[in-house]
Protein backbone atom coordinates (compact mmCIF):
# COMPACT_ATOMS: atom_id res chain seq x y z
CA UNK A 1 0.00 0.00 0.00
CA UNK A 2 1.52 3.55 -0.63
CA UNK A 3 0.42 7.10 0.48
CA UNK A 4 -0.41 9.38 -2.16
CA UNK A 5 -0.99 13.11 -2.07
CA UNK A 6 -3.37 14.66 -4.55
CA UNK A 7 -4.19 18.50 -6.02
CA UNK A 8 -7.81 18.70 -7.23
CA UNK A 9 -8.78 22.19 -8.97
CA UNK A 10 -12.25 23.11 -10.63
CA UNK A 11 -13.15 26.91 -12.20
CA UNK A 12 -16.04 25.04 -14.86
CA UNK A 13 -19.43 24.23 -14.26
CA UNK A 14 -20.44 23.59 -10.25
CA UNK A 15 -16.73 23.58 -8.99
CA UNK A 16 -18.34 22.16 -5.75
CA UNK A 17 -19.91 19.57 -7.10
CA UNK A 18 -16.88 18.63 -9.56
CA UNK A 19 -14.68 18.69 -6.58
CA UNK A 20 -17.22 16.27 -4.75
CA UNK A 21 -17.69 13.74 -7.17
CA UNK A 22 -13.96 13.51 -7.88
CA UNK A 23 -13.37 12.83 -4.28
CA UNK A 24 -15.51 9.89 -4.74
CA UNK A 25 -14.63 8.42 -8.00
CA UNK A 26 -10.88 8.36 -6.03
CA UNK A 27 -12.13 6.97 -3.00
CA UNK A 28 -13.18 4.31 -5.63
CA UNK A 29 -9.68 3.44 -6.77
CA UNK A 30 -7.81 3.84 -3.28
CA UNK A 31 -9.01 4.90 0.70
CA UNK A 32 -9.35 8.84 1.15
CA UNK A 33 -7.81 9.41 4.14
CA UNK A 34 -7.99 13.24 4.83
CA UNK A 35 -9.05 15.67 2.68
CA UNK A 36 -8.00 19.98 2.86
CA UNK A 37 -10.85 22.63 2.96
CA UNK A 38 -11.49 23.81 -0.55
CA UNK A 39 -10.15 27.25 -1.09
CA UNK A 40 -11.02 29.45 -3.44
CA UNK A 41 -7.71 30.65 -6.13
CA UNK A 42 -6.99 33.19 -8.63
CA UNK A 43 -6.29 31.14 -12.01
CA UNK A 44 -2.11 30.59 -12.54
CA UNK A 45 -0.78 30.10 -15.94
CA UNK A 46 -4.34 31.69 -17.52
CA UNK A 47 -5.31 34.19 -15.63
CA UNK A 48 -8.35 35.55 -17.68
CA UNK A 49 -10.65 32.82 -16.32
CA UNK A 50 -12.76 32.25 -13.52
CA UNK A 51 -11.36 31.65 -9.83
CA UNK A 52 -10.32 27.61 -9.24
CA UNK A 53 -11.43 26.06 -6.12
CA UNK A 54 -8.87 23.86 -5.10
CA UNK A 55 -7.90 21.09 -2.47
CA UNK A 56 -5.66 18.92 -1.44
CA UNK A 57 -6.27 15.76 -0.37
CA UNK A 58 -4.44 12.19 0.93
CA UNK A 59 -5.25 8.25 0.15
CA UNK A 60 -3.89 4.96 0.04
CA UNK A 61 -3.74 2.85 -2.88
CA UNK A 62 -2.44 -0.61 -3.80
CA UNK A 63 -2.25 0.24 -7.52
CA UNK A 64 1.85 1.42 -8.65
CA UNK A 65 1.95 4.88 -9.63
CA UNK A 66 1.68 4.58 -13.25
CA UNK A 67 -1.60 2.69 -12.97
CA UNK A 68 -2.49 5.20 -10.54
CA UNK A 69 -1.75 7.78 -13.04
CA UNK A 70 -3.95 6.20 -15.44
CA UNK A 71 -6.83 5.77 -13.02
CA UNK A 72 -6.43 9.27 -12.32
CA UNK A 73 -6.81 10.44 -15.87
CA UNK A 74 -9.97 8.13 -16.26
CA UNK A 75 -11.61 10.16 -13.31
CA UNK A 76 -10.44 13.34 -14.95
CA UNK A 77 -11.90 12.09 -18.90
CA UNK A 78 -15.10 10.62 -17.42
CA UNK A 79 -15.69 13.97 -15.54
CA UNK A 80 -14.69 16.14 -19.28
CA UNK A 81 -11.62 18.14 -18.17
CA UNK A 82 -10.99 17.86 -22.04
CA UNK A 83 -14.01 18.73 -23.20
CA UNK A 84 -11.97 21.69 -24.79
CA UNK A 85 -8.76 20.08 -25.96
CA UNK A 86 -5.56 20.12 -23.71
CA UNK A 87 -5.11 23.70 -23.16
CA UNK A 88 -2.61 24.18 -20.98
CA UNK A 89 -3.86 25.92 -17.97
CA UNK A 90 -6.92 26.51 -19.27
CA UNK A 91 -9.97 26.33 -17.66
CA UNK A 92 -11.86 22.48 -16.82
CA UNK A 93 -13.86 21.00 -14.70
CA UNK A 94 -12.04 18.80 -13.07
CA UNK A 95 -7.98 18.82 -12.66
CA UNK A 96 -6.45 16.07 -10.57
CA UNK A 97 -2.69 16.27 -9.76
CA UNK A 98 -0.39 13.22 -8.36
CA UNK A 99 1.78 15.42 -5.82
CA UNK A 100 3.46 12.52 -3.79
CA UNK A 101 3.34 9.17 -3.88
CA UNK A 102 5.05 6.89 -1.01
CA UNK A 103 8.61 7.76 -1.40
CA UNK A 104 8.86 7.87 -5.04
CA UNK A 105 10.98 10.06 -7.53
CA UNK A 106 10.16 9.52 -10.92
CA UNK A 107 11.29 12.12 -13.64
CA UNK A 108 9.82 10.33 -16.55
CA UNK A 109 7.93 11.88 -19.52
CA UNK A 110 4.18 10.94 -18.63
CA UNK A 111 4.97 10.96 -14.71
CA UNK A 112 6.75 13.30 -12.43
CA UNK A 113 6.70 12.76 -8.94
CA UNK A 114 6.70 15.01 -6.64
CA UNK A 115 5.00 16.74 -9.06
CA UNK A 116 8.04 19.53 -10.93
CA UNK A 117 5.56 22.82 -9.95
CA UNK A 118 4.02 21.99 -6.67
CA UNK A 119 6.55 23.85 -4.39
CA UNK A 120 5.55 27.37 -6.42
CA UNK A 121 2.09 27.06 -6.11
CA UNK A 122 0.04 28.72 -3.57
CA UNK A 123 -3.10 27.19 -4.81
CA UNK A 124 -1.67 23.42 -3.69
CA UNK A 125 0.75 24.44 -0.62
CA UNK A 126 -1.58 26.33 1.28
CA UNK A 127 -4.36 23.48 1.28
CA UNK A 128 -1.29 21.11 1.28
CA UNK A 129 -0.12 22.66 4.40
CA UNK A 130 -3.31 22.22 5.85
CA UNK A 131 -3.76 18.45 6.57
CA UNK A 132 0.31 17.77 5.90
CA UNK A 133 2.28 20.91 7.43
CA UNK A 134 5.23 18.70 8.32
CA UNK A 135 5.39 16.30 5.29
CA UNK A 136 8.42 16.32 3.48
CA UNK A 137 8.52 15.90 -0.20
CA UNK A 138 11.24 13.13 -1.05
CA UNK A 139 13.71 15.45 -3.24
CA UNK A 140 12.70 18.29 -1.01
CA UNK A 141 14.65 19.34 2.22
CA UNK A 142 11.82 21.20 3.52
CA UNK A 143 8.45 20.58 5.10
CA UNK A 144 5.26 21.22 3.13
CA UNK A 145 4.56 24.35 5.74
CA UNK A 146 8.08 25.54 5.14
CA UNK A 147 7.89 25.41 1.04
CA UNK A 148 4.44 27.15 1.91
CA UNK A 149 6.51 30.09 4.04
CA UNK A 150 8.98 30.61 1.29
CA UNK A 151 6.73 31.23 -1.68
CA UNK A 152 6.26 34.65 -3.52
CA UNK A 153 3.61 36.38 -2.52
CA UNK A 154 2.66 36.18 -6.47
CA UNK A 155 2.07 32.71 -6.68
Amino acid sequence: MYYSFLSLGSNKGDRIDNLKKAVIKIGGIGSVRKQSSVLQTFPWGRTDQQKFLNMVMLVSVDLNPFEFLNKVGEIEASMGKYENGHIKWGSRSIDIDILSYGSHVIQGNSLRIPHPLLHKRSFVLNPFSEIAPEYVLPGFDKTIFELKESLDEDN
